[in-house]
């Protein structure tokens, strides 16, 4: 949920919103194989403050932060630098280029750190990414390209390695603007894939995501 304060004499607009994500869960040791492993609440909650189209030149510069609370951290007990609670920071900078009046290209150049309790899973990440943004009467389409790397700050105890991470994938946005004429109301859908290579084969990951949500703007 968020704000947007538009700024006076063209300088932008400022945007304010925190998030909640009271449902998440994780393995309360992930790293147990040939049995069946238990799962755990997770808490996150975050604030994002973004300054948009910098003196009307279309900059954008986002800072976010965001608290991560596991509930039963079992890993965490048995080795502190696994430990999962913490923070993590992100600051992004993105530029606008507007070469036809519905067509709009935004690539993005982010930095991320993960303070956590545990240093093994504390990191270092850089990402850029790629958006092409068409708006058109009541739709709006956002494809989106993002590749990323993760840098790990302590060797992981279990695999005697220091893990790096890197990652890519595609996504595609749909937004569809007052459904039924309901005025300040949208439908959004999207369709996802992403893939991340670990130089310990543990860690390596695939997935497929599609969903659809709904909104109100006031």
């Amino acid at each position: 949920m968020g704000t947007e304060y538009q700024l006076s004499n063209d300088r932008g607009a400022l945007d304010l919103s925190v998030s909640f994500f009271p449902f998440d869960e994780v393995w309360k040791n992930p790293y147990l194989t040939g049995v069946d492993r238990q799962d755990t609440d997770v808490t996150r909650f975050g604030i994002n403050l973004a300054w948009k189209d910098i003196l009307n030149t279309g900059l954008d510069v986002d800072l976010r932060a965001e608290t991560i609370d596991v509930q039963d951290d079992e890993i965490g007990e048995l080795f502190d630098t696994l430990r999962r609670d913490g923070n993590t920071y992100a600051v992004s900078v993105s530029y606008t280029f507007r070469p036809a009046k519905s067509l709009s290209l935004k690539p993005e150049l982010s930095f991320r750190q993960g303070d956590l309790d545990g240093e093994s899973n504390s990191y270092d990440g850089y990402s850029a990414s790629l958006m092409l943004i068409y708006a058109k009467r009541r739709y709006m389409l956002m494809p989106r390209l993002f590749y990323g790397v993760r840098n790990y700050k302590e060797t992981h105890p279990l695999f005697d390695n220091k893990r790096d991470d890197d990652s890519w994938g595609a996504v595609l946005m749909a937004t569809y603007f007052s459904p039924f004429d309901l005025k300040d109301y949208f439908v959004r859908g999207f369709l996802g894939y992403a893939t991340s290579n670990s130089n310990i084969a543990f860690f390596d990951t695939e997935g497929k995501f599609a969903g659809v949500t709904c909104g109100y703007s006031f």
